[in-house]
């Protein structure tokens, strides 16, 4: 609905708090780090419908209830702590009838994106990711938070829309793409969800 009150959180580069007020919404951005809420106001600052970029320990200087939130590849990056904290922030957010969309790789190999980082001496993945999902366990952990599932779709769509940018990165991304849409299993899971009867989150 134009007007709408969207939070995009973990938004990054904030290219998708640009597509969203490019349609019509109200938009909030949440992210931890302050370079890219400094890029993101300085980018968006004085256009229609943009409410302000806040970091996640400030997240409760938004505008109240929104309607929806939205997670694009975020949930993958981070560990227990952050991510318990990431859900209970949304939480706080959604209005009693808002929704959560979220985005993950869908039962990603972790191990075929290992490499090594000379700065650190370590491997480790290649995007930092630190878990992988499926729909159970995404549909477990949503529903132990006491958010109700209404959907997750497996899907083919391209990877990392926070972050397109040079021609060569965009023509790497369309070759995986195309690898992706030839294989078996879609590589993104998109879930909706909502808050239970039940909430605030427990445990």
């Amino acid at each position: 609905v134009a007007d709408a009150h969207v939070v995009d959180y973990g938004g990054g580069a904030g290219l998708m708090t640009e597509a969203l007020l490019d349609a019509g919404f109200r938009v909030s951005f949440v992210d931890h780090s302050q370079t890219s809420i400094d890029e993101v106001i300085h980018k968006y600052q004085g256009r229609q419908g943009f409410l302000g970029a806040y970091h996640v320990d400030d997240s409760s200087k938004l505008e109240p209830s929104a309607d929806a939130v939205i997670m694009i590849e975020l949930i993958e990056h981070l560990y227990n702590e952050p991510l318990n904290l990431a859900i209970e922030k949304v939480g706080e957010i959604l209005s009693p009838s808002g929704k959560l969309f979220l985005t993950t790789p869908n039962d990603e190999e972790l191990e075929k994106n290992q490499i090594y980082c000379p700065q650190c001496d370590h491997i480790r993945h290649r995007w930092q990711h630190v878990r992988k999902w499926d729909s159970d366990s995404l549909r477990k952990f949503l529903v132990e938070k006491n958010f109700d599932v209404e959907s997750i779709d497996s899907m083919h769509m391209l990877n990392n829309l926070k972050s397109l940018g040079t021609l060569g990165f965009l023509i790497n991304r369309l070759k995986r793409f195309v690898q992706n849409m030839i294989s078996s299993k879609a590589p993104i899971l998109v879930a909706v969800a909502k808050k239970n009867s039940g909430y605030p989150i427990t445990g």
